[in-house]
């Protein structure tokens, strides 16, 4: 179990403390996303290459969440 001391978090201001929230999740689920490419099927190559990952903040910026998938955008060409 991770442990964080958020009493310095309280102090920041409200798009540094987001700033600094959205990095460290993004972060966080770069492990994940590299997991899931190196397990994609190799034929093509496309979900591999269309995987994206996703930060949301929920229920007032209690809840922030990283959503690793392929992307809606994403073109094969």
């Amino acid at each position: 179990m991770i442990k964080l001391d958020l009493r310095n978090l309280e102090r920041m201001k409200n798009s540094v403390k987001n700033l600094a929230m959205r990095k460290a999740v993004s972060k966080a689920a770069s492990v994940v996303k590299s997991a899931v490419i190196s397990n994609a099927p190799k034929r093509t190559g496309a979900l591999a290459k269309a995987q994206r990952i996703r930060v949301r903040r929920y229920s007032s910026g209690l809840v922030w969440v990283a959503i690793v998938g392929v992307s809606r955008g994403y073109t094969r060409m």
